[in-house]
């Protein structure tokens, strides 16, 4: 099972599935593969980096501006702005 609302996979047994309206199969889709501007993903990310932008962010309201597309890869940039009142900043501007 894959959920297209956060990416994740899951096994499930055939039980605990159940058939889809073919309405909703005929739906474009609603979500969009993105990946953090200004992140070097050529090393991986390790729990130090985890916990950090869990920090960051949970509980935090933000704007996510779609900046560029990747064509061969279906992937979208995103720039991340965190809202505090009236001002809004890249997360990962200096202060």
């Amino acid at each position: 099972m894959v959920y297209i609302d956060y990416g994740n996979y899951e096994s499930v047994s055939f039980n605990e599935t159940r058939d889809m309206t073919l309405t909703f199969a005929e739906l474009p889709r609603q979500s969009v593969t993105g990946r953090l501007s200004r992140i070097d993903y050529s090393s991986p990310f390790d729990k130090k980096h985890e916990e950090k932008f869990k920090a960051m962010c949970l509980n935090q309201n933000f704007i996510a501006q779609f900046t560029s597309r990747q064509v061969a890869e279906d992937v979208w940039q995103v720039e991340l702005y965190h809202i505090t009142g009236d001002f809004t900043k890249n997360i990962f501007e200096a202060t």
